[in-house]
């Protein structure tokens, strides 16, 4: 594991890093190629399907040490890493032959649920009738199925995604959680168009966007899992997704507290470092306790994920409530942490 780790950072250090705030789509297409290259992309693959049949605890120390560098791209390779296992879960044989060995090499994924007006967590409302649920709707079109809707301009990996996972409803008069389907979609479907990239606080790195789907036609073959089963495809399939999502944020709490670290041993204050001085070094010592606790917290979920004792009915990871070594960290930075340099 130390191995992985330290390759991984160095692969950080090296190809994420030099990326920066919004880079154009082509430098983020050239890094994530590099991370395939190294077997990140597809770690959580079977190796039968061309994958490196690792662990969630893999993803999680992949995810952690990307996530020190740069929360956006980390979180975008989590997300593309973690939807083959809608496929693992649910998909036909022919699904996973077809797809699978391409997410190894690197085929960029993008889920597709939120939607402007509507929060994925909509999926589970029972409530019936369309005035819940998605709005996004898959109607059977001959022997495929056509697609209309929009998804919110937060959409991960939006406009770089080689195929997006469309959750969309199939009925209106059922509950959302017993009418909805999903799709998978090539980026260049007729029909599938991606709006201006939008800007999320702190992960800038990655790339978000609305996506569109007006009169998309797909195939039958597209459906992943039964028609109207998304919910419990994605109680199965998700909670790996949300350990390596919570292990990009490890990773930027710990960024905080090395750059915490290394300010506060140089910054001084009555002629000594400032930390030094008790009641800083007990905050920093504060900080390093909890990103502790929280990197443990999701090595155990990623333990329970990849092991029997997993419940779907109850997730084993949340993501943490808040960061909070990131919550502390402008406090001994005082007026550095909240101010923008100039030029």
């Amino acid at each position: 594991m130390d191995e992985l780790r330290e390759a991984v950072r160095e692969f950080a250090a090296d190809h994420v890093a030099p990326l920066g705030e919004h880079p154009p789509a082509d430098r983020f297409r050239a890094a994530f190629a590099a991370a395939a290259r190294m077997g990140l992309t597809g770690v959580l693959i079977p190796q039968e399907y061309g994958g490196g049949g690792g662990s969630q605890l893999d993803n999680a120390v992949i995810a952690e040490e990307l996530g020190a560098v740069d929360a956006g791209f980390a979180a975008a390779l989590n997300l593309s890493a973690t939807v083959p296992g809608l496929l693992l879960a649910a998909g036909t044989a022919e699904q996973r032959e077809r797809w699978l060995p391409a997410a190894a090499r690197g085929l960029i994924l993008a889920g597709a649920m939120n939607e402007p007006s509507v929060a994925g967590s909509e999926l589970f409302n029972p409530e019936p009738g369309p005035e819940s649920g998605f709005r996004a709707r898959a109607v059977r079109v001959g022997d495929g199925w056509r697609l209309d809707g929009a998804k919110a301009p937060w959409v991960t990996n939006a406009g770089v995604a080689d195929a997006y996972i469309v959750f969309a409803r199939t009925a209106w008069d059922r509950p959302g959680a017993t009418s909805t389907s999903a799709f998978w979609v090539p980026a260049d479907a007729e029909g599938l168009t991606v709006g201006p990239r939008s800007d999320l606080l702190g992960l800038r790195g990655g790339r978000h966007a609305e996506v569109v789907l007006d009169g998309v036609r797909v195939p039958d073959d597209a459906l992943i899992g039964p028609e109207d089963g998304a919910l419990p495809l994605l109680a199965t399939s998700t909670p790996g997704m949300a350990v390596g999502l919570a292990a990009v944020f490890v990773g930027v709490a710990r960024a905080a507290l090395e750059q915490t670290l290394a300010f506060v041993r140089e910054r001084r204050s009555w002629g000594r470092p400032l930390i030094d001085h008790q009641a800083v070094a007990l905050q920093v010592a504060d900080m390093e306790i909890e990103v502790r606790q929280a990197r443990l917290l999701v090595t155990d979920a990623a333990a329970v994920v990849d092991g029997a004792r997993l419940r779907t009915r109850r997730s084993p990871c949340r993501r943490p409530r808040r960061g909070p070594s990131r919550r502390r960290s402008p406090t001994p930075h005082a007026r550095s942490g909240c101010t923008e340099p100039p030029g």
